[in-house]
């Protein structure tokens, strides 16, 4: 669990906002885990909200993430007006000129976040 991740120009990014007492997202950890290493040219990234250090690492070493998660609720108020995260889990899929290119609500599926990446992987 970290506070400074830059995600990299020219990469094709998913970044998933959750926290540790949510059910959906303890049930789609496991499939982003397994995404993230399908798509080893993705960059994962985790981003904590309203929920503490201590049950974000617990949930972190049960589901063995291995991919960064950072805890700043800063960085969703800076997106409030643009992006509004409504509920969690909220997966946002960042293209490679780093555009929004797809906004989840609610919990993902292999298939649902395969077919986003796949186009924008190979562009």
């Amino acid at each position: 669990l970290g506070s400074a991740v830059a995600l990299t120009s020219g990469r094709v990014a998913l970044v998933n906002v959750w926290a540790s007492w949510c059910s959906p997202c303890r049930a789609e950890a496991p499939i982003l885990e397994e995404l993230s290493k399908k798509y080893p040219n993705v960059q994962f990234l985790g981003l904590l909200t309203r929920d503490s250090d201590d049950s974000a690492n617990a949930f972190i070493k049960r589901f063995e993430i291995t991919y960064p998660t950072i805890s700043d609720d800063q960085i969703l108020l800076g997106f409030r007006k643009s992006l509004p995260v409504a509920a969690i889990p909220t997966t946002f899929v960042i293209d490679k000129v780093g555009l929004v290119a797809a906004r989840i609500s609610g919990e993902v599926t292999f298939s649902s976040v395969s077919k986003l990446l796949d186009p924008l992987v190979s562009e």
